[in-house]
């Protein structure tokens, strides 16, 4: 594996403080892709790069 990806909805705050916290960055936010409980849900990706040799070899 090279990176980790994440996909969280936009308001919670809790999920997003804890993947930050493991070091993941925001990469996007796309807006209203979701319905759910009679509201449209933005979503945030994040994304984990994980130290990897620069040049892998194939297995």
């Amino acid at each position: 594996m090279h990176a980790i990806m994440a996909a969280i909805d936009a308001t919670n705050e809790a999920s997003l403080r804890l993947h930050y916290h493991f070091g993941f960055v925001e990469v996007a936010h796309l807006r209203q892709v979701g319905y759910k409980f009679g509201q449209w849900l933005d979503l945030k990706l994040l994304e984990l790069v994980l130290e990897t040799p620069q040049s892998p070899t194939e297995p």
